[in-house]
């Protein structure tokens, strides 16, 4: 009963002091808080204690400690987001995350087309400039990846690309040897 009639008293006291914005205690406190301010301001005690409270909190070895922790912290948390069985039916908060910022955007370029030309665009460029910064590694690439070929993997890499385009070749090598042997057999004749 005595733990009620003082819980009931401060609860009426602390109302009483928020609806009544000039009570004494509101502005006894108003009072403090200048004054400690003020001694914030211009006391050379606070600015020495703040200096070594900030010198204990914020010197450079705590900071890479810090900082470390942040990065562990971090790095653990990705870690264990990233280590989970899809094929097992497992999800975390990251993969479905990520899941649906890829249905997003999936979405979004196939129904914005004016998005999808901005990113064919922006890909085109950046392949075009990436292709001419490293050309050199480009050429070497596809000479060793030609180069690697066998004449059979090559025939039929070629028959793949080129496919019609490559009988309408034989045909015409076929036609202009023959008529070139004709010619080479008249002339041969003729004299």
């Amino acid at each position: 009963m005595l733990a009620n009639r003082i819980t009931t008293g401060l609860a009426n006291y602390i109302h009483e002091i928020h609806q009544t914005p000039n009570h004494p205690l509101r502005q006894e406190m108003r009072g403090q808080l200048r004054l400690l301010s003020s001694d914030l301001k211009s006391s050379e005690k606070y600015e020495n204690d703040l200096a070594q409270l900030k010198a204990g909190l914020l010197s450079e070895t705590q900071l890479e400690g810090y900082a470390m922790m942040a990065w562990q912290y971090l790095k653990d948390m990705l870690l264990q987001e990233l280590d989970y069985a899809p094929e097992l039916g497992q999800t975390t908060k990251l993969s479905r995350y990520l899941d649906r910022q890829i249905l997003v955007l999936s979405d979004n370029l196939k129904n914005d087309p004016k998005m999808a030309g901005k990113v064919n665009h922006w890909i085109r460029l950046n392949a075009y400039r990436l292709t001419l910064r490293n050309r050199a590694r480009v050429g070497e690439l596809i000479s060793r990846t030609v180069g690697n070929w066998q004449g059979h993997d090559l025939s039929e890499k070629l028959e793949l690309e080129v496919g019609k385009d490559l009988q309408y070749i034989r045909i015409n090598g076929t036609i202009v040897g023959g008529l070139v042997g004709l010619l080479i057999y008249t002339i041969t004749q003729l004299l």
